[in-house]
C-alpha cells in the first residue's frame, strides 16, 4: 500500500516552528486568491495544525470549516487550540477524504500536495468533493528557480458544471 505523506509528525508545537510558521504567512494571500464567501462549507486538507483553518474562520462566517490531516498528532493540537464551534479536525487521508461526493462549496489545500505522493488521487479527491462550480484551490512551494525558493504557485480548479472537468490555471509572476 502506497503512503500518503511524506511529512513526518512530531508535535504540534514543532510543526508550528517549521512549517506552520510559513502555513500562517500564507493563508491570507492564499484565502485572496482563492475567495471566500460567507455561509460556504469548506475543507482544509492538509491543515495541519490549522493555520488556514483558522484564518478562514477569521474571515468569513463559514457554514462549517472541516480540517483534515494525516497527522493525528497536528489534529490533536488543532484540537485542543480550536475555540470556534464552527471548525471540526478530523485525522484523515487527502488521497480517501471521509467526506460524500459534492460535499463543500469551496474546498482549499495549502502547502500539502508536495508531501503527497499520489498527487493525481488527492487532487481527484480535491475535485470529488467540490459541489457543482465550486472552487478547488491549491498552493505548493514553488522550486522552480532554486531549491530553497520559498514562493508559492497557487492553483485554482474550477469544477465545470455540465461535465464535471477541472480547468487550472496560476496566476502569472
Amino acid at each position: 500500500m502506497a503512503v500518503s505523506s511524506t511529512f513526518t509528525a512530531g508535535s504540534g508545537a514543532g510543526y508550528d516552528r517549521i512549517m506552520g510558521r510559513w502555513s500562517a504567512r500564507l493563508a491570507e494571500p492564499f484565502l485572496d486568491f482563492s475567495g471566500f464567501t460567507d455561509g460556504e462549507d469548506v475543507p482544509d486538507a492538509g491543515c495541519g495544525t490549522g493555520s488556514l483553518t483558522f484564518a478562514l474562520s477569521r474571515r468569513i462566517e463559514a457554514g462549517n470549516i472541516t480540517g483534515i490531516d494525516f497527522s493525528p498528532i497536528y489534529v490533536e493540537y488543532a484540537n485542543q487550540i480550536n475555540r470556534d464551534p464552527r471548525i471540526a479536525f478530523k485525522a484523515g487521508d487527502i488521497c480517501a477524504l471521509p467526506f460524500t461526493d459534492r460535499s463543500f462549496d469551496r474546498v482549499l489545500s495549502l502547502l500539502v500536495l508536495h508531501f503527497v505522493p499520489q498527487t493525481e488521487r488527492a487532487t481527484a479527491e480535491l475535485r470529488r468533493v467540490a459541489r457543482p462550480g465550486a472552487t478547488v484551490a491549491a498552493a505548493v512551494w514553488d522550486v522552480r528557480e532554486s531549491p530553497t525558493a520559498f514562493s508559492t504557485i497557487p492553483l485554482r480548479l474550477s469544477t465545470k458544471k455540465a461535465t464535471g472537468a477541472a480547468h487550472a490555471t496560476t496566476p502569472a509572476r
